[in-house]
């Protein structure tokens, strides 16, 4: 095959920045049109395609980046080549090194999307200028329109509305395409505290909150360095496919595995990681729960566990009422007692003693048992206070008893996995010095993923996994930087404050209780999205079909909803019987990722005066806003990529380029809406506002607020990187010395916060491991009985059956139809970002597809590469079929992201995705609580009711 020098040009790295090169002819063909680029100047000499691939070797400057907004897990630090103005290419920069000489190192990090980043900033779709719509929403006419046209609509919009109808009624989301250490990030955020507008909180809503981890241990974010999967004996990959999702980290599970460590994939289907795997163990779709009690059964049937580490560590031993069911507690006990005290009982001295840990007992409280000895089973007497007996047994004994219902031969019929591997792999978990969960993003997207957790922390939990290097579950943790914290924060501490800290070191409770009271004081106007989307958005409508529920759900949606947003335990705004009105969403593609799109844009569309889209490039969402304000791209501007716990660094990047034509970062945007809001307040005869609880909010002042008084410039970042720097022990280095290596290593782990949940002691050397302090320092876990909490006994649990772990069938879902629809993160974009990019779509079909199992597909006559319909009562999607014979019968599969616009008629996969959440997680119970980022309604994509036909 012989290439032409145009398919060179658009094939060839250099020849991908489509702005200077897309129309270049040879020197011997000079005729032809002319392309102007305004933001680059008078185009480069290149007299033909040979000139243009010797002149990709030849730059004017190296440039250290990140890819620090783009919701990647990883932390890949890159060179970036510039030459006349333009990113021609880039590579990664390795400088890593491994923790010590037996570990892996951390070089090199990156995938396919990192190195043809620079071409997605200058692909077609990117977004040059501010533009206005001319036409319908969706219809695709616009009019060019300048930067303070744009403000000045936006900003007298902003103002009329919080005038007339309250500034809860202009709401905000943030995408994850817009997540970093950044000041980008910071300053969006900050502009929208100060502003008082509804904030939606979108983690769970795009399915990644673990909850089952939540009402365990009290916080989700735990993980390690990667290179710890090398201290594992064990490894289980459980609804996770690294492979696919991880690619920069993988390996070190492959080398885990080079060095000795079994590694088990746990998935019903075949997928790219389970090939590498020594075992794969082939569960029905959703039955993840029934397999982890079917082991738990066995290693307590043969009393596999460890029941020190359990009497310790768990509230197994905690007592129960026999009549009601729940926790018996001191203010049961004692005139005047606590209802966060518990109780075990002490064999040694045949007595009820308080459990160490206790919420009720304070901050001096261990988990240490000193001379108790804690029983975990039996039935005894208790004398309450009002003179009353009752009998109690400990969780352990209840456990016992729900178990009958998880016993090998059962869980096989549920599973579809023989007794033999469901016993030989309980022993394999038994037997090893050290067990990994890898759980990943996958593991919270099921109706019951809940469930799914609490099964597996219970496993780890009998049998001590936890709290040591190689063990424990995987869910994704940050490193902090303290100086991000509090450079733009409302209330700075005090001087005082600061030393307390330090001789006094808070525990993870108190410092959950700070930021509850926190959030609580200055950020009230977060709300969960799907709560927001519910009521204002059609949802209502969608998820209250008691087909799409379990049978016994505890409580119904609808009661559920009413109930806690009338007992204060979810934010609602605005409120019943108000609208809203503006909508501004930053690099987030909602009417591609939200539950039945089509119903959500045909009810809240139209309530929207104003729809504001913040992007790099042309989205489905995009295209049906109002004003669309153009982003500058990666190498565009400063950044920090947001530190997770998978290397034991911070990626940082300079700006390589100038933002493309007139794009801006949001740090600039912001700041000039702020800017132009005190400006236009005045001159309308507007000042003071009331935001969501009427509390006053002085338009004339936004500015002074966003600035800080004038400390920080829209049109200048470089000082509030400077100050993140120098406010961060973590960091330990000037910004200037940061952005000259590329990649900082820690030098601690930072404070605990929301997303900083390691809980460990950083010991330079080695790998770092979650949940330390727990299990070696003996600190109480943040839940309400200070131990692992495997019984919950709110009475909307007991009354589904969920106070403790058990397996529960998914609910029909859109509808009584025979597949069940699952999916994963592609690995060909990073979401949406990279999926219509021409190189990514090379690398596999080129359009939206499903895979569906050879089986089933034979029975409905379809034949790979058909145009096919997935549909059920919620909606329906075309796309072309994938026979594989990796897929399990009754299953297909949908990778995510594609782009609505990408299917026939726009109707992406989303459309037949009702997603109806579970009501038992709107309630309020010690660790389960809504805050920012914590908890609240979850999405649920996986396992919808499906049918395929030819379409």
């Amino acid at each position: 095959m012989r290439l032409t020098r145009r398919q060179f040009l658009e094939t060839a790295g250099a020849a991908g920045l489509a702005l200077s090169l897309r129309h270049l002819r040879s020197g011997a063909s000079s005729v032809g049109a002319q392309t102007t680029v305004p933001a680059l100047g008078k185009l480069p000499d290149y007299r033909g395609w040979e000139d243009v691939y010797r002149q990709q070797w030849v730059w004017d400057k190296v440039v250290r980046a990140a890819h620090h907004v783009v919701n990647c897990a990883s932390s890949c630090p890159f060179n970036v080549f510039v030459k006349d103005g333009i990113v021609w290419r880039e590579e990664q920069n390795s400088v890593m090194e491994a923790n010590n000489p037996s570990l892996p190192d951390f070089n090199p990090r990156g995938c396919q999307k990192g190195v043809c980043t620079s071409q997605l900033m200058y692909a077609p779709q990117r977004l040059k200028y501010p533009l206005k719509r001319a036409g319908a929403r969706g219809e695709g006419k616009w009019n060019r329109i300048t930067w303070d046209e744009a403000l000045t609509e936006i900003a007298d919009k902003i103002i009329d509305i919080s005038a007339k109808d309250g500034m809860d009624c202009v709401v905000y989301d943030s995408g994850t395409a817009n997540a970093g250490y950044c000041a980008a990030t910071a300053g969006e955020s900050h502009f929208f505290n100060v502003l008082g507008s509804t904030q939606l909180d979108g983690w769970a809503a795009v399915g990644d909150m673990p909850l089952g981890v939540i009402l365990t241990w009290g916080m989700f974010n735990v993980d390690s360095t990667t290179d710890d999967y090398l201290h594992a004996d064990l490894i289980l990959l459980w609804l996770g496919n690294p492979s696919y999702t991880r690619i920069p980290d993988a390996h070190f599970i492959w080398e885990a595995r080079y060095h000795g460590s079994k590694v088990v994939s746990i998935a019903p289907d075949y997928n790219a990681s389970t090939m590498h795997c020594d075992q794969w163990v082939n569960l029905r779709v959703a039955t993840d729960a029934a397999l982890g009690l079917g082991m738990v059964n066995f290693l307590i049937a043969e009393r596999l566990f460890k029941p020190d580490f359990v009497k310790e560590q768990t509230d197994l031993p905690l007592l129960v009422r026999d009549d009601t069911g729940h926790f018996l507690r001191q203010a049961e006990v004692k005139k005047g007692g606590k209802d966060n005290i518990f109780y075990l009982w002490d064999a040694a001295k045949n007595r009820i003693a308080e459990a160490p840990g206790s919420e009720g007992l304070g901050r001096s409280t261990t988990l240490k048992l000193g001379k108790l000895d804690p029983a975990l089973e039996g039935r005894f007497e208790v004398t309450l206070a009002d003179g009353r007996k009752v009998a109690v047994r400990p969780v352990f004994e209840r456990l016992k008893q729900r178990l009958q219902d998880y016993t090998p031969e059962k869980v096989a019929k549920i599973t579809g996995v023989s007794v033999n591997v469901i016993t030989d792999l309980a022993r394999d978990v038994a037997k090893a010095k050290a067990v990994t969960v890898f759980g990943s993003w996958g593991m919270m997207k099921h109706h019951h993923s809940d469930l799914f957790q609490r099964a597996m922390l219970l496993l780890l939990a009998l049998t001590g996994n936890c709290g040591r290097r190689g063990t424990g579950i995987r869910v994704g943790a940050w490193y902090m930087l303290s100086g991000l914290e509090t450079l733009l924060a409302r209330e700075q501490p005090k001087w005082w404050q600061k030393a307390l800290m330090k001789a006094f070191k808070p525990t993870v409770r108190e410092i959950i209780g700070f930021t509850r009271d926190y959030e609580r004081k200055y950020m009230y106007m977060d709300m969960p999205a799907f709560l927001f989307l519910y009521e204002h958005g059609g949802l209502k409508d969608v998820v209250n079909n008691p087909l799409y529920h379990d049978a016994n759900p505890g409580k119904p949606l609808a009661e559920a909803v009413q109930e806690s947003v009338a007992k204060g335990w979810l934010p609602l705004h605005p409120k019943a019987g108000k609208t809203p009105r503006m909508y501004i969403h930053t690099r987030v593609n909602p009417l591609r990722r939200w539950p039945s799109p089509q119903v959500i844009e045909k009810t809240l569309w139209p309530k929207l005066d104003l729809i504001v889209s913040v992007n790099l490039k042309m989205s489905v969402t995009t295209a049906k806003s109002d004003i669309v304000l153009p982003g500058c791209g990666y190498y565009e501007r400063r950044g920090i990529k947001y530190a997770q716990s998978y290397v034991p660094y911070y990626a940082v990047g300079d700006k390589a380029v100038e933002p493309l034509a007139e794009s801006k970062s949001e740090w600039e945007i912001f700041g000039l809406l702020a800017r132009k809001i005190a400006e236009r307040a005045p001159a309308k005869g507007v000042s003071v506002v009331k935001d969501g609880q009427d509390k006053p909010r002085d338009l004339t002042k936004l500015y002074d607020e966003w600035s800080k008084n004038g400390k920080f410039a829209p049109e200048d970042d470089l000082n509030f990187y400077q100050g993140v720097a120098d406010g961060s022990p973590e960091m330990g280095v000037s910004w200037e010395e940061a952005v000259e290596k590329g990649a900082v290593r820690i030098k601690e782990v930072g404070p605990f916060r929301t997303h900083t949940n390691l809980c460990s002691d950083y010991e330079p050397g080695d790998s770092i491991y979650p949940c330390q302090w727990f299990v070696e320092h003996k600190q109480p876990w943040p839940t309400l009985t200070g131990r692992q909490q495997f019984y919950i006994d709110h009475d909307w649990y007991l009354a589904a059956h969920e106070e403790l772990p058990a397996h529960k069938e998914p609910p029909k879902m859109g509808g009584d139809f025979p597949l069940r629809l699952t999916g994963g993160h592609t690995r060909w974009s990073i979401h949406s970002i990279w999926q219509d990019h021409n190189t990514m779509m090379r690398l596999q079909r080129g359009e939206p597809y499903v895979y569906i199992g050879a089986a089933d597909a034979a029975a409905r006559a379809i034949h790979d590469n058909d145009r096919v319909r997935v549909f059920n009562d919620a909606g329906s999607c075309e796309l072309l079929a994938k026979v594989s014979p990796s897929v399990q019968p009754g299953q297909v599969i949908i990778y995510h992201a594609w782009e609505p616009f990408q299917f026939k008629n726009w109707q992406g996969n989303q459309e037949p995705v009702p997603s109806a959440w579970k009501a038992l997680h709107m309630a309020e119970y010690g660790q389960l609580h809504y805050r920012f980022l914590y908890a609240g309604p979850h999405h649920n994509p996986r396992g919808t009711a499906v049918e395929l036909q030819k379409a």
